[in-house]
């Protein structure tokens, strides 16, 4: 992912606690094509959502659902739905992992009803699969089967890591003060720009630590957007300027070496624990 570093709207807010030197640490600048997310509105349908599935034989189990953006069934507004029918193993919360015991799962494509003259604001996002019906509209996602329902309602997940204070002896590579743009001067490439909020915009080319280091834990906190190709603010942070730690909008879709959190094209992370863009 070296190739086209261009401006991105990724935004990263880094904390590190660091020990000795070695080497630097780098990010990683975007695609061009993740500039800037379409004009649509994503953000109402995209999330996750936790409730029931009533089963046909009325068993209930915990359902689950992932609904994100994906321009590849529409460029304008389309989506894809991944709805699980949960027996075990949920962790926090709407994390779907290997360890998560489902008794079924669908993927489901849709697009948004447009707003007609008589409901001009309503928004709503209809889904489909072989013989599996859905509806996401506010918070709930409802979607009906021959093999039951799911009665689902939105589910805003946190990490419990965002924001915390850095811990003691740790070296702060960005932050400072609330409403005050932080310095950059942790790292080389004047390029990027700092916000109030204490996280920098990827910029031209890529962006190292003017100290090196070796035998640390880096705490990285990122945000990014709806891509153009389904997977927004593709960057990354370079550990030893070998090992990729890849930030990429991998959402609702199933862990693989280049997803959000994969050591690049080695290693998939071990469940999806991506929060929406």
């Amino acid at each position: 992912m070296r190739s086209n570093p261009r401006l991105s709207r990724t935004t990263f807010a880094i904390m590190a606690v660091l020990f000795s030197l070695l080497a630097a640490a780098s990010l990683q600048a975007a695609d061009a094509n993740d500039a800037a997310p379409p004009k649509l509105t994503a953000e109402l349908f995209t999330g996750e959502y936790v409730g029931t599935f009533i089963a046909a034989d009325g068993n209930t189990l915990l359902g689950v659902a992932k609904v994100y953006f994906d321009p590849k069934v529409d460029p304008t507004g389309g989506f894809r739905a991944v709805v699980y029918a949960v027996k075990s193993g949920l962790l926090n919360g709407a994390v779907i992992s290997e360890k998560t015991e489902c008794e079924s799962s669908t993927l489901l494509t849709g697009t948004m009803r447009p707003p007609t003259a008589k409901e001009p604001n309503r928004r709503q996002l209809r889904l489909a699969s072989d013989k599996v019906i859905g509806v996401v509209e506010g918070d709930k996602c409802l979607i009906w089967s021959e093999g039951g329902k799911f009665d689902l309602t939105r589910y805003r997940r946190k990490s419990a890591t965002l924001g915390a204070a850095s811990p003691a002896g740790a070296v702060v590579l960005l932050g400072g003060k609330a409403g005050k743009a932080p310095s950059l001067g942790a790292w080389t490439n004047d390029k990027w720009k700092a916000f109030d909020d204490g996280s920098m915009m990827v910029g031209d080319g890529n962006n190292y630590t003017v100290r090196k280091f070796k035998n640390f834990r880096l705490h990285a906190e990122f945000a990014v957007v709806h891509g153009k190709g389904g997977g927004g603010g593709n960057s990354g942070f370079y550990l030893l300027d070998r090992y990729e730690v890849q930030v990429y909008d991998s959402f609702g879709r199933e862990p693989r070496t280049g997803s959000c959190a994969a050591i690049y094209k080695t290693f998939a992370p071990s469940a999806n624990a991506c929060l929406p863009p």
